[in-house]
């Protein structure tokens, strides 16, 4: 490859890396010189003509990497309007890593069906877009309506705890819309996820959680519960609490390695002084008299362990929702 058109592959790729997408790329000689740096490794190709330095992507967290595809993707495709979880990023609404395996998108007479990482829905009515931060979406009340309806109960149930945690909508305002789509696919389950919706969620992993609580047939907690520390008055919040039949209470603690590394959490401390911290927080909270279950992430998802481990909490039991 000559220098002339390194450079010129360099150029584009930051001039796209600037305006926050993949480079698009649609001529034929380029393409070929892009793919020989993708075997390379220089570069990645995560959608068909679609190109991203490979370790500015690797640097991406995943719904930054889903904004950098949606943008070079419409370059192609002008007539697609962002929808579902791809509109609830767009949003800035927090979205699972697992509903972010696909780009979603609906355009005027398009029907259902998969063009590499874009997933296309057919929407026989109006689509009810409006631009944000300079892409085609649906708007906000028919994004957290879609992922309510489309996505399974957690997920979409961290998109409306997000909406409500940003101040974005309310729940009436949800209600309200919900009640004007009564005919919609999947309405029921749209309507569960408003009523359960509360924006004390921290972050989706939490609504996860809680939604894999109530599908187990726990009680609702009461989330971000406020304790005062005897020792220093501050005060401290769990994630989940319940209130036993007797009057005592049960904590619930959803541990994450963000906390731990992720730098925007943890103040640019070092992960050893978080872990610390964290320790001395827990034991001011037992002396609330409560025992304190924590639980990651990944164990939230094996529904069996989830289950005898609530249990062995003498968490207290209510009806099991059906979705």
């Amino acid at each position: 490859m000559s220098k002339q058109t390194e450079q010129a592959i360099r150029d584009m790729l930051d001039s796209a890396e600037e305006q926050g997408r993949c480079l698009y790329c649609n001529d034929h000689a380029t393409l070929a010189a892009l793919r020989r740096r993708c075997q390379a490794g220089q570069i990645v190709e995560p959608h068909p003509r679609c190109f991203a330095d490979s370790a500015t992507w690797n640097a991406l967290d995943t719904q930054a990497q889903h904004l950098f595809l949606a943008r070079a993707i419409v370059r192609q495709r002008p007539d697609l309007v962002f929808n579902r979880q791809t509109a609830a990023v767009i949003w800035g609404l927090s979205v699972t890593r697992s509903s972010l395996a696909s780009i979603h998108a609906s355009a005027q007479g398009t029907h259902h069906g998969s063009q590499g990482l874009l997933a296309l829905h057919h929407d026989a009515g109006h689509l009810e877009q409006t631009t944000h931060i300079g892409l085609p979406v649906t708007t906000l009340s028919r994004t957290v309506f879609d992922c309510a309806c489309h996505l399974p109960f957690g997920e979409g149930l961290a998109v409306a705890d997000a909406a409500l945690r940003v101040g974005a909508t309310t729940k009436d305002e949800m209600r309200s819309y919900a009640a004007g789509r009564s005919g919609a696919r999947n309405i029921r389950r749209a309507r569960l996820v408003i009523e359960h919706a509360n924006g004390l969620a921290a972050n989706g992993g939490e609504s996860v959680a809680r939604a894999t609580m109530l599908e187990l047939g726990f009680e609702e907690p009461t989330l971000q519960l406020m304790i005062v520390d005897p020792m220093t008055k501050e005060r401290r919040y769990v994630d989940f609490a319940w209130c036993r039949d007797d009057g005592t209470y049960v904590f619930g603690e959803l541990d994450g390695k963000e906390k731990y590394l992720n730098p925007t959490m943890t103040g640019g401390r070092r992960a050893v002084d978080v872990l610390a911290d964290e320790r001395r927080r827990e034991s001011r909270l037992t002396l609330a008299g409560a025992p304190i279950c924590r639980f990651s992430y990944q164990e939230v998802l094996d529904r069996h362990y989830f289950e005898r481990l609530l249990s062995q909490f003498d968490v207290p039991r209510g009806q099991p929702i059906k979705v």
